[in-house]
């Protein structure tokens, strides 16, 4: 059960940090269906 917990928030901190990097410029391609 912990090992689910840790995966599901390392993926969580995972998928956030790319949202972050695909947000932040704005240059290098506009993230495709995702608002």
């Amino acid at each position: 059960m912990v090992i689910y917990v840790l995966v599901l928030f390392g993926r969580n901190l995972f998928l956030n940090g790319l949202w972050l990097g695909l947000k932040s410029p704005p240059k290098s391609s506009p993230p495709i269906g995702l608002k």
